[in-house]
């Protein structure tokens, strides 16, 4: 990402910082730029999800060669298609085409798959709004924020939940559909109250409104961000946002109030929220604790979202509960509460082992399946390294080990002992291992790390190698820059030499003007900076005459 973006960004975020009560307008003219677009199509494209087509069909390879490393004439195009579009205010977004995925309960979660168009101008939106937000965000806001992860929201519980602090009532909160039941007006209304870019708010809403496709009939509901759209995350923590500064007004107090509740017996409430997940922790009493949950029912209801009742509950820490893919619990004698993984994402990850180490997998090769193995092994234990998780892990490695030998055995058609040692010696193998204990499995103890606005510390990641972002390259020379971009304009940005797309092109006199050469567009050719040195420094003239008098043909 270039260095302009950055500074813009960090501009933003301490603008924002600055003035929390002021509308900031004048972002629309940035998301037209094409070095912008440039950058939010590289980095929809680095997504993983640019393989999945949306309504139009087209997927990542349709916008970049993987092989050549190199834009698409399509991509390139894309580029300037969407800036003219919004230029001229008539970018008007596709429905997403909607897939269900299977969810833990068994039921089905709804997915929305914007176009790569689509995707692209969500992502320029959310690059240019999202420092603002991260200067407005609250330190209970834990999901879908940039530098932040669910060991955070994790790591409170370890700090709150001791013989210390003792918060040990938990509001277990669910909010009942909140993707598919956000209201499009209340979160409008938001975004305009910080945002005074009418123009930019205006295409938010168009892609609010551009609905979803399913079995070839479009729908257009008043409610939701589609579950898979780029800019659904940051709009539905918008949209919570609320939730966490009423529970800041009412119940994040300063040490003197929350003394004074105490001996009220009132308690003091935590939140913890996660997207639309949250916990709220109290050092109160059940009876105190049930009250809360009901003001954040009521709370929830002025912005028309519901509380799953099946799943919001109050509960002690004794008798432990479920967070984030976590199991907490303070158990009797022990000074710390203890987090370990749920009973359900063990039995997943086994699930998995399974099909993968099933009979009928007899035809695949070691090597294949070992491969299939590893990266959701070592996933799963990075991902609870940092919890009370040794033991755990340990019996994951021996159930493990276990069902490969049993594999191995089938498919070789093995005895016990031979077997066993056969397969084993795959196992022990430093570079074909299925699983390295000494490293993956190596648990340890989380450090949070600061969470001022990353725009403002320039700490975030960026993608930085990207193609699009100039893939015009006018040479040094400043002279004749409109008559160089026709002639780049004309060829397609295509160098005629090797007919390859480059990001480093240049409009080339065909004679030179030392030679009576004019500046016209017909003595310009565009050739790639590698070319132009194979014809100036490598003796490649002989190979350039022959292509300009094909031309002239």
């Amino acid at each position: 990402m270039s260095l302009d973006i950055a500074s813009k960004q960090k501009d933003l975020a301490l603008k924002a910082k600055e003035r929390p009560n002021e509308r900031i307008g004048g972002l629309y003219s940035n998301i037209c730029n094409e070095e912008w677009i440039g950058q939010a199509l590289w980095n929809v494209l680095q997504n993983t999800g640019a393989k999945t087509e949306g309504v139009d069909g087209k997927v990542r390879k349709t916008y970049y060669d993987t092989s050549s490393k190199m834009p698409t004439s399509e991509g390139r195009n894309l580029v300037e298609e969407i800036c003219k579009e919004l230029k001229e205010f008539t970018y008007k977004p596709q429905p997403v085409r909607r897939i269900y995925i299977p969810k833990a309960n068994g039921k089905m979660r709804p997915i929305g798959i914007p176009t790569i168009k689509d995707r692209v101008v969500q992502e320029a939106i959310r690059m240019i709004i999202e420092p603002i937000y991260e200067s407005d965000f609250l330190e209970c806001s834990h999901g879908f924020r940039p530098n932040r992860n669910t060991m955070d929201a994790i790591a409170v519980c370890y700090r709150m939940m001791n013989i210390t602090v003792k918060y040990y009532w938990v509001i277990e909160g669910d909010i009942k559909g909140c993707f598919d039941n956000i209201d499009h007006k209340i979160l409008m209304k938001l975004i305009r109250n910080r945002i005074a870019d009418r123009k930019l708010t205006d295409t938010i809403y168009k892609s609010l409104k551009a609905g979803y496709q399913e079995e070839g009939k479009i729908y257009k509901p008043d409610v939701g961000t589609p579950q898979g759209g780029i800019m659904s995350p940051l709009l539905a923590n918008i949209f919570l946002h609320e939730l966490d500064k009423w529970w800041e007004e009412n119940y994040y107090l300063d040490k003197r109030k929350r003394a004074i509740r105490r001996k009220k017996r009132q308690g003091n409430f935590y939140l913890i929220r996660y997207a639309d997940d949250f916990i709220i922790l109290s050092n109160g009493t059940k009876e105190a604790t049930m009250e809360t949950k009901e003001e954040v029912a009521k709370f929830l209801e002025e912005m028309k979202l519901e509380l799953s009742v099946e799943k919001t509950k109050v509960t002690h820490a004794n008798d432990g509960f479920d967070f984030l893919g976590f199991h907490i619990r303070k158990h009797k004698g022990v000074k710390a509460v203890l987090i370990k993984p749920t009973k359900a994402n063990i039995q997943k990850l086994k699930d998995k082992i399974n099909r993968i180490l099933d009979r009928r997998n007899h035809e695949t090769a070691v090597i294949g399946v070992i491969q299939a193995i590893n990266p959701i092994v070592r996933g799963w234990s990075n991902y609870y390294k940092y919890v009370n998780s040794t033991e755990t892990i340990h019996e994951i490695y021996f159930y493990l080990v276990t069902k490969f030998i049993k594999w191995y055995r089938g498919k070789y058609k093995m005895n016990l002992r031979k077997g066993t040692v056969e397969a084993l010696k795959w196992i022990n193998q430093e570079d074909l291992h299925i699983y390295n204990m000494s490293v993956e499995t190596t648990v340890k103890r989380y450090i949070p790390k600061s969470h001022e606005n990353p725009y403002i510390k320039e700490e975030i990641e960026r993608k930085i190698e990207n193609p699009f972002s100039n893939y015009e390259w006018f040479g040094q020379a400043e002279r004749n820059g409109d008559l160089r971009y026709k002639c780049l304009k004309r060829d397609n940005g295509i160098c005629q030499l090797c007919m390859g797309c480059k990001t480093d092109i240049e409009a080339h006199h065909i004679v030179p003007l030392s030679e009576g050469g004019k500046d016209e567009l017909n003595n310009l050719i565009t050739l790639c900076e590698p070319c132009h040195n194979k014809i100036t420094y490598e003796n490649g003239w002989k190979e350039f005459k022959r292509l300009v008098e094909s031309r002239v043909r």
